[in-house]
C-alpha cells in the first residue's frame, strides 16, 4: 500500500514536471517569435501577415470545397435513388400494360366467339322462321284450294 502511494506520488511528480517543461517550451517559443517579430523589419512582418492570411483563405476555401463536394455527393445519391425508384415504377407499368393487353386480347377473342355464335344462332332462327312461313303458306294454299 505504501509502495502504491509512492508510485502515485512519483508518477504525479513526473507528470507535473513534464507539464512544466511543456509550458516552458511553449512560452520560450512564443518569446522567440516575439523577439523575431520585433527584430524583423515592417515589410517582412507585413509579408508574413499576408502569407498567413493567404494560408487561412486557402484553408477556408478547401473546407468550403469539401462541404460542397459532400453536398453534391448527397444530392447525387438522392437522384440515383429517385432514378432507381422511377425505373421500378416504369417496370411495374410495363407489367401492368402487358396484363391489360392480354386481358384486351382475351376479351376481343371472346367478343369474336360470341359474335360468331350470335350470327350462327341468327342464321338458325332465320332458317326456322323461313321454314315455318313456308309451311304456313303451303297450308293456307291447300286450305284455300279445298
Amino acid at each position: 500500500s505504501d509502495d502504491g502511494r509512492r508510485r502515485r506520488r512519483t508518477s504525479s511528480k513526473h507528470s507535473k514536471r513534464s507539464e512544466r517543461k511543456k509550458a516552458k517550451k511553449s512560452s520560450s517559443k512564443q518569446q522567440q517569435q516575439q523577439q523575431a517579430n520585433t527584430t524583423i523589419d515592417p515589410e517582412e512582418r507585413h509579408n508574413q501577415q499576408v502569407v498567413e492570411l493567404l494560408q487561412s483563405q486557402v484553408t477556408a476555401r478547401e473546407k468550403d470545397l469539401e462541404l460542397k463536394e459532400a453536398q453534391y455527393k448527397a444530392r447525387f445519391a438522392v437522384q440515383e435513388s429517385r432514378v432507381a425508384d422511377m425505373e421500378q415504377q416504369l417496370s411495374s407499368l410495363y407489367v401492368a400494360f402487358d396484363l391489360l393487353d392480354q386481358d384486351y386480347v382475351t376479351s376481343q377473342q371472346q367478343v369474336e366467339h360470341l359474335s360468331a355464335q350470335l350470327s350462327h344462332a341468327d342464321t338458325q332462327v332465320a332458317l326456322a322462321v323461313d321454314d315455318h312461313q313456308r309451311k304456313n303458306t303451303s297450308n293456307n294454299n291447300n286450305n284455300n284450294n279445298n
